[in-house]
């Protein structure tokens, strides 16, 4: 709930306060387990936990707004940093040590 309400709450308090810009937060974890590495924005996203979902259905949301409303956006799909949320792939070590880059989408 607080990551979809919340960024549908932010997202249209932006718009009417004339906000054009905006740099959504998101997770690695929205791609589920990929088939392999490293993860590419192609790669087909299929969280496997709420968490991972619910960032997702932001991303999904913040798309609509880029187009329905104009809004310049950028969603960074950074590796978890919480122990909760991080598989073996998705943790800040491991990205650290094996992905040359962070992924964007705009």
């Amino acid at each position: 709930e607080n990551n979809v309400i919340g960024t549908k709450n932010l997202l249209d308090a932006m718009r009417a306060a004339g906000v054009s810009r905006f740099v959504f937060s998101s997770t690695c974890a929205t791609y589920g387990e990929p088939a392999s590495m490293p993860i590419v924005e192609t790669m087909p996203r299929v969280p496997v936990n709420p968490y991972g979902n619910t960032k997702l259905v932001c991303e999904l949301l913040l798309a609509d707004y880029v187009r329905a409303y104009g809004l310049n956006a950028v969603a960074l799909r950074a590796p978890a940093t919480s122990p909760r949320f991080a598989t073996a792939n998705f943790s800040i070590p491991w990205v650290i040590c094996h992905m040359p880059f962070w992924f964007t989408f705009g």
